[in-house]
């Protein structure tokens, strides 16, 4: 997703996001019905199981967890005023993101579906807020645990429990019923109010005789009948758990119980949910330039989008690409053609030269995208620094330790591999360039090695020889030294040059047709080099970036870019 693995913006007024999130977003379609009623009766064979839905990770985007910020739909039979501790991490507020309404108007879900075909919702369980989620699942989880011991405790002693006293397992029945109406259709409605009717729920509480297994095996029932069939062996798992605690007396195995069942229910609105964008990709698709430009115009009237700035940036770009556009660098005759040559220049520039992405607000959906494709652009970079090292010994720029001859594309084709794995064993976690410096004393080895190999020398490279190409490396891979920016600049030119074209065929075809072309190698990890020649390494960047450009021009070329300032 996305992300999504961290949250989706809030752009639309009609779309609200949460204050934090517990999913990104897949793959999956919808027919156009409210969810819970035809979608959700579906068994789908191809939904996720439960193992995958926990595992599912997505660059970006997503779904969400508990949010703090937000309320309960009203309901009658629901307990009055409860502070908002008292809500279990997953909740009919929290999964309303998942609702047909909020995916139609979310604006960063159908930007996104327009470069992964694949796109779904999924559990968000990486990083910093992920962990920091589960911890405060943790915690709920618990203290509910606490309160069925008290609850025990009272009804031993003859207190009086109420929704005061447990006011956790209230809001916990009263979450399940109310989410289980969002996934049956209205035939099931009356059972299930009936089966969570909480004064009587509490009246068998008080009594000691609520039967936790005879509900779980209601629930399993009723939950079959509307779940994808690979979720039916959770069912079960849930309903043995709940079938242990009369033998156990453990109120941990009944926390364990409500927790399993809150994950079948919440997997089962992602199931609706990926079911619904499957379905949808295609209008979604090809209803981007409308609802962006509606979209984007009434942030601009609204002064919630800087229009002028993004104008005075395409502005100096003109004025700095008119060398370029003119001398060969991507040579265009119209006046359209032109602008978008301008156009793409000053996309390159941003994400080889700036480390930031000094790029206008226009661009704010695509940020991340444009960040995966810069470190593509630096790992490049860095790579060809190290095949340029080993060339300059191996050509004799370093005298005695030279060949004094070319260097065979088939060598160079292994010594690229050899980094690509040496860098990628190393890689760091955000795909940065740090995870350049561990691996920089085996890379000299390897290349130390491999110039030996040149020379048919099956002894093992001297030290003083690998510590020379260390320091070397150590030099030229600095970011701020003059090797980085001759090779970045060499980079930057070549990335226009092969940008150009395919942005101006993108402009002329259907926005279904340019997802459906771009969509091979839409789930390449971000930072990482997949390719080993400088060419085939490019040309797979210049496709992503064409994409961005084009989809972005057609948005934004006629609202801002094209329009006089004063307007």
């Amino acid at each position: 997703m996305a992300n999504y693995d961290e949250s989706i913006e809030r752009i639309a007024e009609t779309t609200t996001t949460p204050a934090s999130r517990t999913h990104a977003v897949v793959p999956s379609g919808v027919s156009q019905q409210p969810t819970g009623v035809a979608c959700a009766t579906e068994r789908a064979e191809d939904l996720l199981d439960a193992e995958q839905m926990t595992a599912l990770m997505a660059p970006g985007r997503g779904y969400l967890t508990r949010c703090p910020d937000l309320g309960r739909e009203p309901s009658d039979s629901r307990p009055g005023p409860v502070p908002l501790d008292y809500s279990p991490p997953v909740t009919v507020r929290s999964l309303r993101e998942l609702e047909l309404p909020r995916v139609i108007n979310n604006a960063k879900l159908r930007h996104d579906i327009n470069f992964d075909p694949y796109l779904h919702f999924r559990p968000n369980t990486e990083g910093p807020r992920g962990t920091h989620k589960r911890e405060e699942a943790d915690a709920y989880w618990s203290q509910l645990h606490d309160e069925f011991r008290l609850c025990v405790e009272q009804g031993v002693r003859g207190e009086c429990i109420s929704e005061r006293t447990i006011p956790r397992i209230c809001r916990v029945l009263c979450e399940i019923r109310d989410i289980l109406r969002t996934l049956v259709p209205a035939r099931d409605m009356q059972a299930i109010d009936d089966t969570f009717d909480l004064p009587f729920l509490l009246q068998q509480i008080r009594q000691s005789m609520l039967d936790f297994p005879r509900m779980a095996r209601w629930l399993s029932g009723i939950l079959k009948a509307h779940c994808a069939p690979k979720r039916d062996t959770w069912v079960d798992e849930m309903v043995a758990q709940f079938c242990a605690v009369p033998s156990s007396g453990q109120q941990s195995v009944l926390v364990d119980g409500v927790r399993m069942l809150f994950g079948i229910l919440e997997a089962m609105k992602l199931d609706v949910a990926n079911h619904q964008i499957r379905n949808l990709r295609t209008l979604l698709v090809e209803d981007t330039l409308n609802f962006e430009q509606h979209l984007f115009l009434r942030r601009i009237e609204l002064g919630r989008l800087d229009a002028r700035d993004a104008r005075r940036w395409y502005a100096r770009e003109q004025r700095t690409a008119v060398a370029h556009v003119d001398g060969g660098e991507c040579r265009e005759s119209s006046v359209d053609g032109r602008a978008v040559a301008v156009f793409v220049h000053g996309v390159a520039n941003a994400v080889v030269r700036s480390a930031d992405l000094a790029l206008p607000d226009t661009f704010g959906l695509d940020l991340e995208r444009l960040h995966g494709v810069q470190l593509d652009v630096h790992h490049t970079i860095m790579l060809e620094i190290c095949v340029r090292v080993f060339e300059s010994w191996a050509t004799g720029a370093r005298g005695a330790n030279g060949l004094g001859e070319g260097v065979a594309a088939d060598v160079l084709h292994a010594l690229r591999l050899a980094i690509i794995s040496l860098v990628e064993e190393d890689a760091d976690e955000d795909g940065g360039l740090a995870r350049w410096r561990p691996p920089m004393g085996a890379i000299a080895l390897e290349i130390g090695r491999r110039l030996h190999q040149l020379r048919s020398d099956p002894s093992c490279p001297e030290e003083q020889l690998i510590e020379d190409i260390e320091a070397r490396l150590g030099r030229d891979l600095a970011i701020d030294s003059g090797t980085w920016h001759e090779e970045a600049e060499r980079v930057r030119q070549e990335l226009v040059r092969l940008s150009v074209t395919p942005t101006t065929k993108f402009l002329a075809l259907p926005f279904l047709t340019v997802a459906d072309l771009t969509a091979t190698g839409a789930h390449e990890a971000a930072g990482s080099v997949r390719t080993t020649s400088f060419a085939g390494l490019l040309a797979e960047v210049a496709r992503r970036l064409a994409h961005v450009a084009a989809l972005h021009w057609r948005v934004f070329g006629p609202l801002v870019y094209m329009r006089p300032d004063d307007d």
